[in-house]
């Protein structure tokens, strides 16, 4: 799908593109047993994100509906918002690796693919609906 351009002359990306730092803090929230404000994301990240950095995009996830604003709380004397992701933020997400995978699928075929993602899944986090989905997959592939 080629890309349109805007106002200025640029290619926008794909409605579902991420970009990485927005696939950097949905992970942090995915991973969150509970909803984070914009000091804890950069906690989380272990350095690689700033304050500053993850309060704007956080802005443009917000603008996307990929998070939500679901409380306000202290931190310390300060008013927070707590962010969490929404349920479409997984689909965007795996959207995003269609796309991403379709830019390489001149150079990487399915089944390698497969073993690839297969092989750095841990077999514990496999359910028994997933292996269901893919092996009908296999069936019709």
């Amino acid at each position: 799908m080629p890309k349109k351009e805007n106002s200025r002359g640029r290619k926008k990306k794909p409605e579902l593109a991420l970009t990485n730092r927005e696939m950097d803090i949905l992970s942090i929230l995915w991973s969150s047993e509970k909803p984070l404000t914009v000091a804890e994301i950069v906690d989380a990240s272990n350095g690689t994100l700033k304050a500053n950095t993850v309060q704007a995009v956080v802005k443009l996830l917000l603008n996307r509906n990929l998070v939500e604003v679901c409380d306000i709380v202290y931190s310390g004397t300060v008013l927070c918002r707590n962010y969490r992701p929404t349920k479409d933020s997984r689909q965007v997400a795996a959207g995003n690796t269609s796309i991403e995978f379709q830019r390489f699928q001149s150079n990487i075929t399915t089944s390698p693919l497969l073993a690839s993602l297969l092989g750095n899944t841990q077999k514990k986090n496999l359910k028994d609906s997933d292996l269901t989905v893919l092996y009908d997959f296999l069936d019709d592939f």
